[in-house]
């Protein structure tokens, strides 16, 4: 089938994802993943307990995207899409996002300067690569020749992020420097990539016996990578025809929308969780149910049964009262206290007089 991206943002506000996707022929999962792979925003969670109870809620518009038509397979998980624009291109639509790269790396932000002294004070690798990391510097490992361009890359991170309420933050000791937004944190880090060629050295007594050594080219181009799981680009890298200045915009809005998603995931798994929590609930519910009817209906059978029991009792009490009654003999007093007891009994064991005693007493 095929809808529009505002029919869809009009649908999933007025009807419940798990009810829509259903007339749609796929998942609630699949569903949902259509509409953030779209930014269409979707209903939090207790939206539509809000709306049953009659309370108010907010419904934020529909952000702008050049994407315009969905194409669903019915009856399947899958969804096709037209593809997603450039997420630099997205860039250009937030003109309040203000960065620049310096062109030296003086008057660098806290974060930046200490990243820059620490990949300086630091040693060469196997690689030839400088590495820092922790609390208070990114996570980099670049080579020597590329720690200039990386800081100050960084200090543009480090300045762009509050213009789109995030920040630079870590839970100090060894923890490491993260995004934050809206309390989700996303980690990142900055790579250089390598080429790395092979010698066999051949042991002069042994022709079987060689040892390999290895030999590493750095090769200049970096890479800003967010290591978190979420539908989305996650590198960005130095190509030919596009360095990573140019394309520092888009990481710096990945890194927030990986943020955005990662909340919404938990949100749907919240949601999820609610929904199997109440199924439990309905569940244990219906077992109690089960439970108390099948009390009922086994202490009926029960009362049933002693009731004929009882019945027998009494037609046989009465006979014995009757035989009593026209013995020619004289009827001993142990005979007489017998059928008394016998009596007692019949009238403890009546299951209708408990029942109607039961109905008949006044309540507490």
């Amino acid at each position: 089938m095929k809808i529009s991206r505002e029919e869809l943002y009009r649908r999933v506000w007025a009807t419940p994802v798990r009810t829509l996707a259903k007339e749609f022929g796929i998942s609630d999962v699949g569903l949902a993943k259509v509409c953030r792979k779209n930014h269409i925003p979707l209903p939090p969670v207790g939206h539509w307990m809000k709306v049953q109870h009659g309370k108010a809620v907010s419904q934020p518009a529909l952000p702008p995207l050049e994407a315009k038509e969905l194409v669903f397979e019915a009856n399947s998980n899958r969804f096709h899409m037209p593809a997603m624009p450039d997420v630099q291109a997205l860039a250009t639509k937030v003109p309040e996002l203000d960065f620049t790269v310096p062109d030296k790396a003086i008057d660098l932000g806290p974060i930046a300067a200490q990243t820059h002294k620490a990949l300086l004070a630091a040693k060469p690798d196997a690689r030839g690569l400088v590495a820092c990391a922790g609390s208070s510097a990114f996570n980099c490992a670049v080579s020597p020749d590329s720690v200039s361009r990386t800081v100050r890359m960084l200090h543009a991170i480090e300045v762009a992020l509050p213009q789109l309420n995030a920040r630079l933050t870590s839970a100090g000791g060894h923890s490491p420097l993260v995004v934050e937004y809206e309390g989700t944190t996303v980690r990142m880090r900055v790579i250089e990539a390598y080429t790395r060629s092979e010698t066999k050295v051949q042991n002069s007594k042994y022709e079987w016996d060689y040892t390999k050594t290895y030999r590493y080219h750095l090769t200049g181009r970096l890479t800003f990578e967010i290591e978190e799981w979420f539908d989305g680009q996650k590198r960005w890298s130095d190509t030919a025809r596009q360095s990573m200045e140019g394309k520092l915009g888009g990481f710096i809005l990945s890194l927030v929308d990986a943020a955005k998603a990662i909340i919404q995931r938990k949100l749907e798994w919240a949601e999820q969780e609610r929904l199997r929590e109440e199924a439990a609930r309905k569940r244990d519910e219906a077992a109690r149910r089960l439970k108390e009817e099948q009390a009922f209906r086994q202490q009926l059978f029960d009362e049933a049964a002693l009731w004929h029991r009882c019945e027998a009792v009494r037609q046989y009490l009465d006979h014995v009262r009757g035989r009593f009654a026209t013995s020619k003999q004289p009827i001993l007093q142990r005979d007489m206290d017998w059928l008394e007891h016998a009596e007692l009994v019949l009238a403890d064991m009546l299951p209708l007089e408990r029942r109607l005693a039961q109905a008949t007493a006044p309540s507490a």
